[in-house]
């Protein structure tokens, strides 16, 4: 009797074992992406499949597996890998626009005082100005590369002082500082034909005003401005696209769907000759689709 009672409490025991088993595997949530394989993100279309990290030989019609619907279908699940490994659809972001931060160096004006012997480069030097722009990009037209709208905005500095009509051999105490803060607006067009293409070559022109602070410590000020229209040309490199997890992430959690590192070169023709910043601005940058 007592052999009997252990064998039936045994029997029950691992029953409620396997009951419970069945029902962590029948209830549990599927697993959420992302899970990343190396050919991931080789397709180029709007619905790509998220596949596990780890490689399972995939099912085939005929090798005995069932297919059957299941209700987290609606929610993009395409299939389930033998390790247990919820597949689905992930819609990757289309981007109509581009923000751009640069940074570089600007070519010194040519700008001659009205005693028409002093100039800017003896008050500030003949060397390059350091310069930022940021810019934004709407590309409403992506059938054959991209082309858009751009606008920017820049700012570039010096320091200096002034000198003295009667003495040009003392340099004054006062301190000059010199900003330029160009306003651009202009057109854009990307040799950009795929989804994460790797290198992307542009072209962009269009009209510049060059806004011009002249500060002083005694605080008589100048300002001026003058207009001027630039071309510029420059390679975009994707660095998303070096990184399938990172594209994807990047994508998902912050809606970015290329990161880039552009290295760009822009001349510009000043309309004034008073005021002369025709010359050339090299800058390097990160640009962001979204």
């Amino acid at each position: 009797m007592r052999l009997l009672f252990k064998a039936a409490l045994g029997a029950a025991v691992l029953m409620s074992i396997e009951l419970a088993m069945a029902a962590q595997v029948g209830e549990a949530p599927p697993r959420e992406p992302p899970y990343i394989s190396d050919s991931e993100f080789d397709s180029v279309s709007e619905n790509e499949p998220m596949r596990a990290s780890k490689s399972v030989t995939p099912s085939v019609p005929g090798s005995g597996v069932r297919y059957l619907h299941h209700p987290d279908a609606k929610k993009g699940l395409i299939r389930i890998e033998q390790d247990g490994t919820y597949v689905y659809k992930v819609k990757m972001k289309k981007s109509t626009e581009t923000g751009i931060f640069k940074a570089g160096v600007m070519a010194p004006p040519q700008i001659t005082a009205a005693d028409g012997v002093h100039n800017f480069a003896g008050m500030y030097g003949d060397g390059y100005l350091p310069a930022f722009f940021m810019e934004y990009e709407w590309q409403p037209f992506s059938k054959y590369g991209k082309l858009g709208v751009q606008g920017g905005l820049g700012l570039a500095m010096a320091e200096g002082n002034g000198y003295f009509i009667n003495d040009p051999l003392t340099v004054p105490q006062e301190s000059y500082t010199f900003i330029v803060v160009p306003l651009s607006l202009g057109l854009v067009y990307r040799l950009e034909y795929f989804k994460r293409q790797w290198v992307a070559p542009y072209l962009s022109g269009g009209g510049t005003y060059i806004g011009v602070a002249e500060l002083r410590d005694d605080n008589e000020n100048n300002f001026s401005g003058t207009p001027a229209a630039y071309g510029s040309a420059g390679l975009m490199f994707n660095i998303s696209a070096a990184d399938r997890l990172l594209a994807f992430n990047l994508s998902s959690e912050y809606g970015i769907a290329n990161l880039w590192l552009i290295a760009d070169f822009r001349y510009q023709y000043a309309f004034s000759e008073d005021l002369d910043f025709t010359g050339d601005i090299l800058t390097l940058g990160i640009g962001v689709d979204f």
